[in-house]
């Protein structure tokens, strides 16, 4: 049964780098050209369904998908990176969303949402939960190489979207998220771990949510890079020959 939605209209954010900026394009080519290349990475897979099924993180009940979507991304870094998997309570994030928004478990007041790039500040800054990124760079997802590209080299996306009354049809029907019809009923958050050719995975509301192309081109209206230290350092993990990463470094080091 598809749940809460919650995610704000975008706002530019100072400390937002461009993705573009980084992708090194004579290395990136090859990446693309390998047997296993991005339109067949599946990193969602490092993480069992039946976790990912115990993992609302409170979305049926609030519009806590922008924290939802940051969390899910955390563990799947924490699986794809070989560590212990952190998996924060559903109570300790329906907390957060509490204090970040004001919302009241009692009467449901307040259930505003959340803005994604100010969260991901507050990740950067101080943290949620104890976990922090080094930074986020936005992705063109009218290209689907940058997407691609995004998968492979920081093991996913976070997505935006605004979601027409269809996909909430396709999605309590266990179809692909494809044509879009019918109202706009609101905004929502999920992060992409499956990229191939001609559409992906994203995770949300419990269990995975494949979804073609079309539809992302349509519904999308923000997408980034979430840094995450434990995935920037894993050695070996990621691709880094088609990332300019002194740059990227620089870039991040400045933000302050």
């Amino acid at each position: 049964m598809a749940g809460m939605l919650g995610k704000l209209d975008p706002v530019k954010h100072r400390c937002t780098l461009d993705f573009s900026k980084y992708i090194i394009p004579d290395h990136a080519a090859e990446l693309l050209a390998l047997p296993t290349a991005p339109d067949r990475a599946f990193w969602e897979y490092a993480v069992p369904d039946k976790v990912w099924g115990s993992t609302m993180f409170g979305n049926a009940t609030a519009g806590d998908c922008v924290l939802a979507s940051f969390f899910h991304q955390a563990m799947n870094v924490d699986a794809n990176t070989k560590r212990k998997l952190v998996i924060p309570s559903e109570a300790d994030i329906l907390n957060l969303y509490s204090q970040l928004t004001g919302w009241d478990p009692y009467t449901g007041n307040n259930d505003t949402g959340l803005v994604m790039t100010d969260t991901f500040e507050i990740a950067r800054i101080t943290g949620l939960l104890g976990r922090t990124i080094l930074g986020w760079a936005k992705v063109d997802w009218t290209d689907p190489q940058h997407s691609m590209l995004a998968v492979a080299l920081f093991s996913g996306m976070s997505v935006g979207i605004q979601v027409p009354q269809s996909a909430m049809d396709q999605f309590d029907a266990g179809q692909p998220w494809n044509t879009s019809s019918g109202a706009i009923v609101g905004g929502h958050n999920v992060p992409v771990f499956g990229e191939w050719y001609d559409g992906g995975t994203a995770i949300t509301w419990a269990k995975r949510q494949p979804y073609y192309n079309p539809f992302l081109m349509t519904n999308c209206d923000e997408a980034y890079v979430l840094i995450f230290p434990e995935w920037f350092d894993a050695a070996g993990k990621t691709p880094k020959f088609a990332l300019d990463l002194a740059t990227l470094e620089a870039d991040m080091n400045a933000l302050g």
